[in-house]
């Protein structure tokens, strides 16, 4: 698509004192995110899937420190319990977002976000404002992480 920013993040949580399936249970529970992840505005159903949530449509708000908000649409793709799950964005972003979870001493979360902004303004800017983007994904993460940790009573280790 031309003149669109694309973007690649990757993410990693490290918790201890934490089970593989409350965390997952916890991360699939996505309209659940503005209760616990500081910056999820809102996240409302617009489609239910099957009945290990293939097919489950979310709509998403979310603000971190800078003053926009990105609205998407995920759509739930793949799931593998407790250990993948794998969503495709429309709306502001579109792309893939793809969470992970391995099991050892706690739980390491692994989340890899590949995503093209669709907002005239942030392509216009794109070039200029990549780092103040790429900053405020990481407060986002860094707000998810916190926020994934304390609703867990989990330790959250630094493993970035």
């Amino acid at each position: 698509m031309p003149g669109v920013a694309a973007y690649e993040f990757l993410s990693t949580w490290c918790l201890d004192d934490v089970s593989l399936p409350e965390t997952f249970a916890l991360l699939r529970n996505s309209v659940e995110y503005p209760r616990w992840w500081k910056g999820v505005r809102s996240a409302e159903v617009l489609r239910r899937g099957d009945g290990d949530g293939v097919g489950d449509v979310i709509e998403f708000r979310w603000r971190s420190l800078l003053p926009y908000t990105l609205r998407f649409q995920l759509e739930l793709t793949r799931v593998e319990a407790p250990h993948l799950m794998e969503a495709e964005a429309t709306g502001d972003l579109i792309g893939r977002g793809t969470w992970r979870l391995y099991e050892g001493r706690g739980v390491a979360v692994v989340y890899e976000w590949r995503v093209a902004t669709t907002k005239g303004w942030m392509n216009a800017f794109g070039a200029v404002a990549r780092p103040m983007f790429v900053w405020n994904h990481d407060v986002a993460m860094r707000r998810g992480a916190r926020g994934l940790a304390d609703t867990l009573r989990a330790a959250l280790v630094v493993c970035d």
